[in-house]
């Protein structure tokens, strides 16, 4: 019996603590299909109540093709353009001079 009542599903679950409190003399194989059988029929039908989940693949986003606004070829864009990078790059220093000894308002 104690393998019966093991391999029941979770809406059993109450049935199971009811069956415990039962004395053990009185317990039997006979009168736990019986009861199982009154709590099944209880139960509501799994067919009328059930459900159908359907699983769906997630649609693949794919880029559209671009061309680089520098050199016109697809496949990448103007900032990373490697004609744009042949370009002499200017190193960002600046040319400061200080005038001494002039009047400020000759300046």
């Amino acid at each position: 019996m104690s393998r019966i009542m093991s391999t029941l599903p979770s809406e059993y679950f109450e049935f199971k603590s009811v069956w415990e409190s039962v004395p053990i003399e009185e317990r039997s194989v006979n009168k736990l299909t019986e009861r199982l059988r009154l709590i099944e029929m209880r139960l509501p039908s799994k067919s009328a109540n059930s459900t159908a989940l359907v699983a769906t693949r997630k649609k693949i986003f794919k880029k559209p093709e671009r061309k680089c606004y520098v050199c016109l070829k697809p496949g990448h864009l103007a900032k990373d353009c490697w004609k744009k990078e042949s370009k002499p790059k200017i190193d960002g220093d600046a040319f400061v001079c200080t005038v001494e000894g002039v009047p400020e308002s000759e300046v």
